[in-house]
């Protein structure tokens, strides 16, 4: 059983609960849970079936100060290709060269997301990609 089955049966056990004491909010306190978070539930489930209840995924916030994915790559492509080059000047050259303007911090967890934030780790990295 999956943290989302167990989930789904603790839901359905609250509005079974609610109904077979027909008092809310007596299965509200023997759940832990608000009175109002359960007349949700019902409604929901009344308007959309018992399925509705099921953990949903949710998408991915997109942060509106990301770097786009262009530029990343952009910059770990730079990265292997100069390993021993500081982040302020990866900055510098990369708008000397026409690059976008991203911070030194920016670069720096741009890299440290590619396993690739300090040069040692960037040197083997550089190897393997020319051997293969």
């Amino acid at each position: 059983m999956t943290n989302d089955d167990v989930l789904y049966v603790y839901r359905l056990r609250v509005l079974t609960t609610a109904a077979e004491l027909s008092s809310v909010a007596a299965a509200c306190r023997i759940h832990g849970i608000h009175r109002s978070t359960s007349y949700r539930w019902k409604g929901m489930v009344d308007r959309f079936g018992l399925e509705i209840r099921r953990p949903r995924e949710r998408r991915a916030p997109q942060m509106p100060n990301s770097v786009p994915v262009l530029i990343e790559h952009r910059i770990v492509a730079w990265s292997l290709g100069h390993p021993g080059t500081s982040a302020y000047r990866r900055r510098t050259r990369s708008e000397k060269y026409g690059g976008s303007r991203v911070s030194a911090s920016g670069l720096y967890r741009v890299l440290r997301r590619h396993g690739l934030h300090t040069s040692s780790r960037r040197r083997p990295a550089r190897r393997l990609r020319s051997t293969s």
